[in-house]
């Protein structure tokens, strides 16, 4: 029997039974054509997040067998996200956090087009996506996945779209009837990344919340300093974590660039400073 029937009958059987003991028995949810695996995310929603009503307005389209290729075809020029999901997940409240998150950021809604896909209803769109695993969101343009998010938690992931868009704001600003080549717009972009501010920092977490013991010291150091900067968090997007490595020719983190140039990581920041050199070096 399908993995949807047994939790069924599990329930039926023992209403008081706990659900995630009966989803840690399923490791593989079937269906006719690809096999969909449980995405397990360890997000809490806050109360506050729970307790608020969303006043969106930007419409969210349930697309169906009969209606995806009318409107990926429609909306082919677009940012498309597609939210895959399904009943089964029992992660109703962080997909429609993550949704809503979307909805509500007005740098995002007016450049995105959303949609969900019950991939129990839609198993075409799941396997045409070649979808393994829910939930699970995905860019695209054009017909072709640009990016997949497999996060509900909702600052990454309007980060990650935020990030998607303004890549293809720059090729749209650089290519004129040509396809770009995707190795150069990838180096264009990381080359705009690293400008954004005089002093940028890439690192693991946020300053104010470190996810490793390198990236905490930088952050000590530069505030030691009194040295302003803005910062990156690479652990919310794998393709600029590794695409950056290439970029810097420097295989780990924290990076450290000044005005577009690249300076090195923790060890030459402890470097200048132990010779004195690091406020000239960062004075911008």
């Amino acid at each position: 029997p399908c993995a949807v029937c047994v939790v069924k009958t599990y329930l039926r059987s023992y209403p008081s039974y706990c659900f995630a003991n009966i989803i840690k028995k399923i490791t593989l949810i079937t269906f006719p054509l690809k096999p969909v695996r449980l995405q397990q995310q360890q997000i809490f929603l806050t109360e506050s997040l729970q307790s608020t009503t969303i006043l969106a307005k930007m419409p969210v389209t349930n697309l169906t067998p009969a209606t995806s290729k009318e409107f990926l075809e429609a909306n082919k020029e677009a940012l498309v996200v597609l939210v895959f999901d399904a009943e089964f997940t029992g992660q109703k409240d962080l997909v429609d956090a993550a949704i809503n998150a979307l909805r509500n950021s007005k740098d995002i809604s007016d450049k995105i087009v959303l949609a969900q896909v019950d991939v129990e209803q839609n198993n075409d769109l799941a396997t045409e996506f070649t979808i393994t695993s829910v939930p699970m969101i995905v860019c695209l343009r054009k017909g072709q996945t640009i990016k997949r998010i497999d996060t509900l938690d909702v600052s990454k992931l309007t980060s990650i779209v935020r990030e998607q868009l303004r890549m293809l704001e720059m090729v749209s600003a650089n290519v004129s009837g040509e396809t770009a080549d995707p190795k150069e717009t990838s180096k264009a972009y990381l080359k705009e990344l690293t400008s954004r501010a005089p002093v940028m920092i890439f690192m693991k977490g946020q300053p104010d919340a470190p996810r490793c013991g390198f990236s905490k010291q930088l952050v000590a150091l530069l505030t030691k300093h009194n040295i302003k900067y803005e910062s990156f968090d690479i652990l919310q997007d794998e393709e600029i974590r590794q695409g950056l490595k290439e970029y810097s020719d420097w295989p780990t983190y924290p990076q450290i660039y000044v005005k577009g140039e690249f300076v090195g990581g923790l060890d030459i920041l402890k470097q200048l400073d132990e010779s004195g050199e690091i406020e000239s070096t960062f004075k911008v």
